[in-house]
């Protein structure tokens, strides 16, 4: 349910707080210390509105806190594993098995399988400024403006900076069935085939519109009308992110920008080259910042 957004978790909370746990640089936060105030009854920032009146497994909404829940789940496994004795190749003793987060295990995914991919990781620390692209958005003048390079404690859900070239690598092995471009298994090829069904995912369920719902992975006939394909949106502000592929022909694109929604950047006159971030990041405060919840946003301006 958690992979399926049906799990009846509500964002409403969560963009409430986000202006008090936006931070510049990486947030120092815990991924499970936040969802316990936020999701937990007493929690320092629980509310009725933590949490949808439905039962889990009967609606679909989609939830950032339900893709970082899982991504939790996914931590505490691991720490539980190593604790364990199981090798699970994260270089880390069970006496250190506090210090596994979901980036660390994100990170060893891409050096055990996709070596030659290049940098990517949710941890501005462990970036050079060179991989990094400025957060940006023009004012209603035409005036370009940088935002901080910011963080979040519930990072998992969309703070991992890799650069188009490097999530191919993700992408093709997902198109592949599990498959990495070398051509040995990163997962199951039931696994891959799993994760596109939408019977594993929301199903029938209420509440997706026409955007049917896989697993974290959804469908989508923005970009080509009658033309189903399959992939993910993401988005902050001065951040914009789309990889999609055509299930039937397994070909797909990657466009990830820091300033304007795909849409806009295929319908503007002129292009802004992208801006390299100086390090440390900048001290301007995150101006005006308010999140949104970047697929909904999509669709409402696909349907106007």
């Amino acid at each position: 349910m958690l992979l399926a957004h049906t799990a009846s978790i509500d964002d409403t909370r969560y963009f409430d707080v986000y202006d008090e746990i936006v931070v510049k640089g990486d947030c120092p936060g815990r991924v499970g210390s936040f969802l316990q105030s936020l999701l937990v009854p007493g929690g320092r920032r629980y509310a009725n509105t933590s949490w949808h009146a439905y039962a889990p497994g009967t609606r679909f909404d989609y939830s950032n806190m339900g893709a970082t829940m899982a991504a939790h789940v996914a931590e505490s496994v691991a720490r539980r594993a190593v604790a364990a004795g199981y090798t699970l190749d994260l270089g880390f003793a069970r006496s250190d098995t506090h210090l596994i987060d979901f980036n660390t295990l994100a990170t060893a995914l891409f050096a055990s399988h996709w070596p030659s991919a290049g940098a990517a990781s949710f941890y501005l620390a462990n970036l050079t400024h060179l991989d990094i692209a400025v957060p940006s958005t023009h004012t209603a003048t035409g005036e370009a403006r940088d935002y901080c390079l910011y963080g979040y404690p519930d990072y998992p859900d969309g703070s991992f900076r890799a650069s188009p070239s490097t999530y191919s690598y993700l992408l093709r092995t997902f198109i592949n069935f599990g498959r990495a471009p070398d051509g040995h298994s990163v997962i199951s090829s039931s696994t891959a085939a799993m994760m596109r069904n939408v019977s594993a995912g929301a199903g029938t369920l209420p509440g997706q519109g026409d955007e049917p719902q896989a697993l974290i992975w959804y469908y989508s006939d923005t970009w080509v009308r009658g033309k189903w394909l399959l992939g993910h949106n993401g988005g902050d502000d001065g951040i914009s992110t789309d990889a999609f592929f055509n299930p039937n022909t397994s070909v797909g694109f990657i466009v990830f920008t820091n300033g304007a929604t795909l849409v806009a950047a295929l319908t503007a006159t002129r292009c802004e080259p992208s801006r390299l971030a100086s390090w440390p990041p900048s001290t301007s405060p995150v101006v005006g910042y308010r999140p949104r919840p970047c697929r909904r946003a999509m669709a409402r301006t696909r349907h106007r």
